[in-house]
């Protein structure tokens, strides 16, 4: 399924179109995003169901590249939530390489691989007045990177970053809904000071969602719990209550974590819509109001075409892919494997010696033809 769709949000002009491509557990994901003159907008979309895929996935991916006249270089590989793991960590001290040594030293006991099995990125989500920094680390199996890099590179795409799902799940929030948590827009947001606010964002993807929260539109939290669209689409009501529990579990672990936070709202996206009276049954569980979202809200389609063909919008999430390619510039964390960086250096000093080369030998020339002429 090949869609081309647009939006009217407003991002700053000038950079040029972003592929990304999430190869997740049971869906292949692409999204091409391109800010023009006058708005930006998502021009092509593809989604397939990996078991309906015959072929490799790396012919799946060459087709869909050649028949979307996709850019193959400067891609951006989305890794889905529940394969990395996330760290909310707090160091005494604002020194940029000071917090880098320490979270050097932290990232070997927040996982059981050894530093040579992960790849870890983190930023920065506050600063406080006691001279304190907490960071978010994230953590990728290498293996599990790498593994999904290969496949893009002999489908002769060019990888240029490596990131997780909720930072494009965030950047999807702010743009679509954040302007809805602003004072007078609800009256929780009267009564909460804005530097007090949480709002909680929780997409629901096939197999499992992510959990994440924003404090003054910035990703402070993520945690993914292993129900979706699968589950709750399915006969058996117990997994309804089980996706409950987890919203609880989740904010109760963030309070912990954030014990100055007040959460005041939960937005429910991806595929929530169509989980019949999901929002009513979370309600009497969280103790929050709880908006229900359209992953298309703000996200307007062209005329004729529609994201998903029949059902399939019902099972699955498009909204991290629409925030990443739209605002892939603004993307922060990068799990790019040391050697793929190495090997992207490599080819730009070769590429720039041969231009170097290129350019002596046309001065050379040109010399001597000057030569000739003078004398």
């Amino acid at each position: 399924m090949d869609n081309k769709i647009t939006t009217k949000l407003k991002l700053p002009q000038g950079r040029k179109p972003a592929v990304v491509v999430e190869i997740g557990n049971d869906w292949l994901k692409v999204m091409e995003g391109n800010p023009s003159a006058k708005e930006s907008f998502v021009t092509k979309a593809s989604f397939r169901k990996l078991v309906e895929i015959k072929e490799p996935v790396t012919a799946a991916l060459v087709k869909i590249f050649k028949d979307l006249k996709l850019d193959t270089r400067g891609v951006i590989a989305c890794i889905p939530r529940h394969l990395v793991t996330v760290r909310i960590l707090e160091f005494p001290s604002t020194n940029p390489k000071d917090i880098r040594d320490m979270v050097s030293l932290q990232v070997g006991k927040q996982t059981p691989y050894s530093r040579d099995e992960i790849i870890f990125t983190y930023k920065t989500i506050g600063v406080s007045a006691a001279g304190y920094t907490k960071v978010m680390l994230v953590i990728a199996r290498r293996n599990l990177v790498n593994a999904r890099v290969e496949v893009l590179q002999k489908a002769g795409i060019e990888v240029e970053k490596v990131t997780m799902s909720s930072e494009g799940l965030a950047h999807w929030f702010q743009m679509t809904h954040w302007a809805q948590t602003s004072p007078g827009k609800s009256m929780v947001y009267d009564n909460v000071k804005l530097e007090d606010q949480a709002v909680i964002c929780v997409d629901i993807d096939s197999n499992y969602s992510d959990f994440i929260v924003l404090r003054q539109g910035k990703l402070v939290y993520t945690r993914n719990f292993l129900v979706g669209a699968n589950h709750l689409l399915g006969e058996d009501a117990t997994w309804r209550d089980k996706f409950g529990e987890e919203i609880v579990h989740s904010m109760g672990l963030y309070q912990n974590e954030d014990r100055d936070a007040k959460i005041v709202q939960l937005f429910l996206g991806g595929s929530a819509a169509h989980v019949p009276q999901l929002a009513q049954m979370l309600e009497t569980k969280v103790g929050v109001p709880v908006v229900m979202t359209e992953p298309t809200h703000q996200v307007h389609l062209a005329k004729g075409l529609t994201l998903f063909e029949k059902d399939e919008g019902r099972f699955v999430s498009p909204c991290p892919l629409i925030g990443m390619s739209l605002g892939a510039a603004a993307l922060e964390l990068d799990l790019t494997s040391s050697e793929l960086r190495i090997k992207r250096q490599m080819e730009g000093t070769r590429k720039q010696i041969t231009v170097t080369g290129v350019l002596m030998l046309s001065l050379v020339m040109m010399l001597s033809t000057l030569f000739f002429i003078v004398f």
